[in-house]
């Protein structure tokens, strides 16, 4: 390549222009784009997977400026035969729909949308499935842009399979945010007014998560898809509704809400007679939610069933250690308050992993979880239940190896 009087082999400037684009400075990754146009301009033959990969990237960057250069050096491209692939364009819009900045979200779902109207040959079952999973975004505007691309895809003509819809479906409902949550039960309605028949257990199971959210909204579009989907009949008898949720209280992921224990309080109040072991998991993680009126209605619940809702030893011990090694200081500190009311009720923990778990608590890093592990301590020994101390010495030592530096 020739710059007036410097040469500069053609691998040369491709690799500093791949670096550039990566560069901190807007400008820099600006130069390096214009850089790029200029010699697909000059006619110079440049490796198609280096300059797609390029553009690509530049049409995703966060600065306005590098963007608008990459749209100019692709119509260059375009203009000198120099085709993206659609297996290149779905790389970086893969990468960006999971990106922690809705902006990066958006960008991916609108460049997704304008290689298609411009005929690219894009993998349209990829390209759904990133729709798909806009839709169910937290936030409004990938939603939006999310839509735009569902609609370019099915102007295609593509067949959606009920498979491939429930996936989005399922990662929307059991995101952190609820935005997503409710999308994803919007959605749910939105796929039956197109006559697709998604799997009814899956299907159940979404709602019924939605219908005990902790936030009002994803409740109401829950109650919604509900009526819906019990048009094309689907039942949601209270009995199945609670067999769902003590299915789902065993996953690792499951939110205990304050609504799901009052509904089985409701059906118990009522004489509905449920499955004791099908509300095992649901009422001891709710006997250590760290909110006190969670708390409040699985106790109602434990004292309503009496006998019939056995704690084994195994479980609470497991319960406890799982609670008290959890990142979240509340859940810590919840556990070892668990771990006192059991032991004042007379359940015998195995003394090992007893001592191990105080131990360790009383020396927390958190001020309030020290203080909760030092009072199970204190009730354990009220309890008349003796500590193994070597026990003690040896949870001490693990503690010194601790990535806390306070432990």
């Amino acid at each position: 390549v020739s710059t007036q009087s410097t040469w500069v082999p053609i691998d040369e400037a491709m690799t500093l222009i791949v670096k550039c684009i990566s560069d901190d400075q807007w400008k820099v990754r600006r130069g390096a784009v214009n850089m790029l146009k200029e010699l697909v301009m000059s006619g110079v033959q440049l490796p198609a997977a280096d300059v797609n990969a390029v553009i690509l990237k530049a049409l995703m960057d966060s600065d306005s400026d590098v963007k608008e250069a990459a749209t100019a050096a692709r119509a260059e491209a375009m203009k000198s035969g120099v085709k993206i692939s659609g297996k290149d364009v779905m790389s970086i819009v893969n990468k960006g729909i999971v990106d922690g900045e809705w902006k990066a979200r958006r960008v991916a779902l609108q460049m997704l949308v304008d290689f298609i109207r411009d005929g690219v040959e894009i993998p349209i079952t990829e390209a759904t499935v990133v729709a798909l999973k806009g839709l169910m975004d937290s936030d409004s505007d990938v939603q939006n842009s999310a839509q735009e691309a569902f609609d370019e895809i099915k102007k295609i003509g593509v067949q959606l399979s009920p498979e491939g819809v429930m996936e989005p479906i399922m990662q929307g409902i059991n995101s952190d945010g609820w935005k997503a949550r409710r999308a994803a039960l919007q959605f749910i309605v939105q796929m039956k007014g197109q006559e697709l028949n998604l799997p009814q257990d899956e299907v159940t199971v979404a709602i019924v998560k939605g219908m005990f959210d902790s936030d009002s909204d994803v409740r109401n579009a829950a109650t919604t898809a509900r009526e819906e989907m019990s048009k094309s009949g689907i039942e949601f008898t209270p009995e199945k509704i609670i067999s769902v949720i003590g299915k789902l209280s065993s996953e690792e992921s499951f939110r205990v809400t304050k609504e799901s224990l009052t509904a089985v309080l409701d059906l118990l109040n009522a004489g509905t007679q449920l499955n004791p072991s099908e509300l095992l998991n649901l009422v001891i993680k709710g006997l250590i939610h760290p909110e006190s009126d969670v708390r409040d209605v699985a106790t109602m619940i434990r004292k309503k069933m009496g006998a019939q809702l056995h704690l084994s030893s195994g479980l609470v011990m497991a319960t406890i250690s799982k609670a008290a090694a959890d990142s979240e200081w509340k859940i810590r500190k919840s556990a070892f308050w668990f771990l006192s009311e059991m032991v004042k009720e007379g359940v015998q923990l195995p003394p090992v992993e007893l001592t191990a778990v105080v131990y360790k608590g009383m020396m927390d890093g958190d001020s309030e979880v020290k203080s909760a592990a030092t009072e199970a301590r204190d009730d354990i020994k009220s309890a008349g239940i003796t500590f193994i101390e070597a026990d003690a010495v040896l949870a001490i030592i693990r503690g010194a190896s601790d990535d806390g530096w306070k432990v």
